[in-house]
């Protein structure tokens, strides 16, 4: 596998409840669009997954991380923190062979759009520049 084949896609990815709830919850809501994401990502083609990550930070030491590294695997959810939010805003990066921010933006759309009733969210992706390594 060549780096070349590799596209890094970075962008923003913003959540919004009617109702404040706290980092557990938050990251449960995460991680069932993260796994949606990399699984429609892949899903029309033999994609290897470099590194999907994904941040939010929030107040004091509050955090959420989420990291897929591999194809199949759920995403690995961590977070710490007491506060609670009705809001969340992630840096997303996207490392994933043969895709490019079209496609990326693409699942990313089909994934939360998929999920807004089940969490009652609503989302917003806001494209990124292209990251060159």
């Amino acid at each position: 596998m060549y780096q070349e084949e590799f596209v890094p896609v970075s962008f923003k990815l913003k959540i919004k409840r009617k109702y404040t709830v706290n980092l557990k919850y938050w990251a449960e809501i995460m991680k069932n669009i993260f796994d949606l994401y990399a699984e429609e990502i892949c899903k029309n083609n033999d994609c290897h997954i470099g590194h999907i990550k994904a941040l939010f930070t929030g107040k004091e030491k509050d955090y959420i991380k989420l990291s897929i590294i591999k194809k199949g695997l759920p995403a690995e959810t961590d977070f710490e923190g007491i506060n609670k939010y009705p809001a969340i805003e992630l840096i997303v990066n996207s490392i994933v062979s043969s895709v490019d921010q079209k496609m990326s933006l693409a699942a990313m759309k089909s994934a939360c759009k998929s999920l807004e009733k089940k969490f009652q969210i609503k989302t917003q992706i806001i494209a990124g520049t292209k990251q060159h390594h």
